[in-house]
């Protein structure tokens, strides 16, 4: 048996809920088996917490900003390069295209949770047709999605064209409730 930890890398931009989700899987993952390693894309700082060894804080915004984000790319690319991430784990949607093409470039797996796809938060019908289409292109890439929700799943299957045995579901990181307590 070795003593090497699995690496993960999670990539996020949106603090809030996806914050609170990635300290949760560090907070509840073995740190004997496994290391966390943050790319914060928010101007916000996330809390350091158990299981999270390092945390870059980069730009990343969720408008589309081609060269900002070819720039960031590669940033993303020289920072896994470093670290040798055994997974790359990818958090929204803008997180998810970034992580996905690193995943390519530096050859491991990509896990993409999209935290609510971006074509669902436009209501312009061009936008949207866009982010859907960009979704469907990226998705001929080598990664799984693993969504936080049923409905999550459902829309990856059904909307952006996935095949089941690349869906995986992993509801909100919360332990389930198994008593309603007394009021």
């Amino acid at each position: 048996m070795t003593d090497k930890k699995i690496k993960i890398l999670h990539l996020f931009y949106i603090l809030g809920g996806v914050g609170t989700s990635i300290e949760l899987i560090a907070e509840n993952t073995d740190d004997k088996q496994f290391e966390h390693i943050i790319i914060n894309g928010s101007s916000k700082k996330l809390k350091t917490s158990k299981g999270i060894t390092k945390i870059y804080n980069l730009n990343l915004y969720r408008e589309i900003r081609p060269i900002q984000d070819l720039k960031l790319l590669f940033k993303l690319i020289k920072i896994c390069k470093k670290e040798k991430p055994d997974l790359i784990h990818a958090h929204s949607s803008k997180g998810g295209i970034l992580g996905k093409i690193a995943a390519l470039i530096i050859r491991k797996t990509c896990l993409h949770t999209p935290q609510a796809y971006s074509f669902l938060s436009t209501q312009k019908k061009l936008k949207k047709n866009f982010y859907l289409l960009l979704e469907k292109t990226l998705k001929v890439l080598p990664h799984k999605i693993l969504a936080s929700s049923k409905s999550e799943a459902h829309r990856a299957l059904n909307e952006v064209g996935y095949s089941e045995k690349r869906v995986l579901t992993f509801p909100n990181a919360i332990n389930p409730i198994t008593k309603v307590p007394e009021l």
